[in-house]
C-alpha cells in the first residue's frame, strides 16, 4: 500500500481517511497502479520515485468538475537511483518528466511554451484561459523550468512560478 504524501505531510491510505479529497484523487486516478507499470519505477537501479502534482477540483476553481469530482495531474518527478552502490537523488529533466507521464499514462500540465526564456514571453503565457481543461476558466499562471535541470547558489533549484493577476485578485484579495 502506497501512503500519500504532500510536503512531508503523510496521509495515510486507511479507511478513515477515504473521504479526503487527496487520497481519493489519488484512488480514482489509479496513481499507484500508473506509477507501478511505469519504466521508471521498474528500472533496477530506482530505490525511490516520488511525484508531485494537484489534486483539483477541491478550491474554487473547477476546471470543468463537478459534484464533488477530483482530478490529477502531475508536474514533477524525483528519483533516488542506486548505480553499483553511488546513490543519486534527481529530478527528472523536462524530457524525461515528459516521458513518465506518458509511459505511466498520468495526466501532466501542459507545456504551453518551450524554447528560449524572455520577460514578454512570460508574461504572455501567464494570463489567459486555463490550459488544463476546456472550459472558460482563469489561468492560475505558469511554471518556468529550464529543459535541463540546474541549480542556483542563491535559489536551488531552477524552477519558478509566475502567477496571474486575475487569480491573485479572484476573491478581491491581494
Amino acid at each position: 500500500i502506497v501512503d500519500f504524501l504532500i510536503n512531508e505531510l503523510q496521509i495515510k491510505n486507511v479507511e478513515r481517511n477515504a473521504s479526503n479529497a487527496y487520497l481519493r484523487a489519488f484512488k480514482e486516478c489509479d496513481i499507484e497502479a500508473k506509477v507501478k507499470s511505469s519504466y521508471f519505477w521498474n528500472k533496477e537501479s530506482t530505490r525511490k520515485l516520488v511525484i508531485f502534482g494537484e489534486t483539483y477540483g477541491v478550491q474554487d476553481l473547477k476546471y470543468g468538475l463537478t459534484n464533488g469530482q477530483v482530478d490529477f495531474i502531475l508536474f514533477d518527478v524525483w528519483v533516488e537511483e542506486d548505480f553499483q552502490g553511488d546513490i543519486t537523488q534527481r529530478y527528472l529533466n523536462f524530457e524525461n518528466c515528459k516521458l513518465f507521464a506518458e509511459d505511466a499514462k498520468i495526466k501532466r500540465v501542459p507545456s504551453l511554451y518551450v524554447g528560449p526564456f524572455s520577460v514578454e514571453t512570460l508574461q504572455e503565457y501567464t494570463s489567459g484561459n486555463t490550459a488544463i481543461a476546456d472550459v472558460k476558466q482563469i489561468r492560475e499562471g505558469i511554471v518556468v523550468r529550464p529543459q535541463m535541470e540546474r541549480y542556483h547558489e542563491e535559489i536551488g533549484r531552477v524552477i519558478l512560478k509566475s502567477v496571474s493577476e486575475a487569480y491573485k485578485l479572484r476573491k478581491g484579495e491581494v
